[in-house]
């Protein structure tokens, strides 16, 4: 889920890295925004002139279904955004998450992450980030790390922080390999399975 003005900050100060107008959504992002009339992210988007493309194994908002575990391989070097708001800690392949974000991403294109912090979201996903596994991937990648900042998402209590950071892909490289993202810190928890991990 887009919810909250925090968010919706983070977003639009991504958008101002990137002239470009191909975007890519993990996600079948709901949104809830005040003084925003969309109530689904690819709508908002689409309003701004953005070439609208999401990902989802469960359709929803027109998403295509499609498993982020393995490579997609067709949408490579295709889009100039490509957002992950709370959908990667859902992924059970995170190397092949994390290179299928590096591959759909063109060169000098931006790549936005809005993910759980450790010991928050507590049940609702799987994996956890701090900001060092942003900060490594990176410096590991030779993205430019636009911006890298956490927050405890309004509106919630506490136990809801978010880690949030902006990326432009720097060259044509190759994604790093699978040993060394297993030696990124994250964290892995217990989560629900069986209830609706939507924020």
């Amino acid at each position: 889920m887009f919810k909250g003005k925090q968010l919706f900050d983070v977003m639009q100060r991504a958008l101002k890295f990137s002239n470009g107008k191909e975007m890519m959504e993990l996600g079948s992002q709901g949104m809830d925004v005040p003084d925003i009339p969309y109530k689904v992210a690819g709508d908002y988007f689409k309003s701004l002139g953005f070439t609208h493309t999401a990902i989802d194994l469960d359709g929803r908002h027109g998403s295509m279904v499609l498993d982020l575990t393995v490579p997609l391989t067709d949408f490579y070097n295709k889009y100039d955004i490509v957002t992950n708001f709370g959908t990667s800690e859902h992924v059970e392949n995170q190397f092949a998450c994390f290179e299928n974000v590096h591959y759909f991403c063109k060169d000098n294109g931006i790549m936005i992450h809005s993910v759980p912090l450790p010991d928050n979201w507590i049940k609702h996903c799987k994996y956890h980030y701090p900001p060092a596994f942003f900060d490594l991937l990176g410096s590991a990648c030779g993205y430019e790390i636009c911006e890298n900042q956490s927050f405890n998402m309004e509106g919630g209590g506490s136990k809801r922080g978010l880690v949030n950071v902006i990326f432009r892909k720097k060259g044509s490289g190759d994604f790093i390999s699978k040993n060394n993202f297993a030696e990124l810190p994250m964290s892995i928890g217990e989560y629900k399975t069986n209830h609706n991990n939507r924020f």
